[in-house]
């Protein structure tokens, strides 16, 4: 990357740091993010101001994270905070880098927009294929949503499992998608002890299922269920080909 493009990264820190606009807050954080994929050794050696150019992404990873700034705005974080995580997580620290992750999760919990859902699961999901299931359902069941609420272990993989249908990047379904599995495979108790709501169609009468004679109810299935029935709904024409293949 020329240098030139170096000389943007301390006014584009102080934008995101300030800017409500939805479109200067995704062209920031697209771009910061470039540069810090392609120019990581000048980015770690850069500074705004007195500070180091990592220590200002980190304060804009706050304020990204945060309710301060419209969602729309913040569509683009997860890719960020995956580089600073996975790539960049001995130059931040440890302490940094829990940090990070504890945010994801809380902003996760709690947000509607969906792109920046689909964005945020994509860092967990890479945390489940860089710890491993085990360690990674130990630090969801150890995380505290607010400081007196529920552990996010359910509220997390709830949110997860609803959006993945409508995921659009066919790549980030495919990470979500096998994390989920390896976290079924891991035989985990919690998996067939923990229960999720799930909506069904339930039919009152008749033979054939209409409108009319059709409902829905919401039942609690167990995570392991729940997950291979994504499984399934997912490689559904797989597996009809292969079956077929057979005879």
């Amino acid at each position: 990357i020329p240098n030139a493009f170096f000389q943007v990264v301390e006014p584009m820190l102080k934008l995101l740091l300030t800017t409500m606009d939805n479109s200067a807050l995704q062209s920031g954080t697209q771009l910061i993010t470039l540069l810090l994929r392609r120019g990581q050794a000048k980015m770690i050696k850069g500074k705004v101001g007195n500070v180091p150019v990592i220590s200002a992404i980190l304060r804009v990873l706050d304020r990204l994270l945060s309710d301060q700034v419209p969602e729309r705005g913040t569509c683009y974080v997860g890719s960020l905070c995956q580089l600073m995580i996975f790539k960049m997580g001995n130059v931040i620290g440890d302490n940094n880098a829990k940090k990070l992750i504890y945010k994801v999760i809380q902003r996760l919990c709690h947000t509607t927009f969906h792109a920046l859902a689909e964005d945020l699961v994509c860092v967990l999901a890479r945390l489940v294929h860089s710890q491993g299931p085990a360690r990674f359902l130990k630090v969801m069941a150890n995380t505290q949503l607010g400081s007196k609420g529920p552990s996010a272990l359910i509220p997390t993989l709830q949110v997860w499992m609803n959006k993945y249908p409508e995921f659009l990047s066919g790549f980030q379904k495919k990470v979500a998608l096998t994390a989920l599995g390896k976290l079924v495979m891991s035989g985990e108790e919690c998996m067939y002890t923990l229960r999720v709501p799930v909506e069904r169609m339930e039919q009152k009468s008749g033979r054939r299922a209409t409108r009319s004679n059709t409902s829905k109810k919401v039942v609690n299935v167990t995570l392991a269920t729940r997950i291979c029935e994504l499984l399934c709904a997912e490689f559904q024409e797989e597996m009809v080909q292969a079956v077929e293949r057979q005879y």
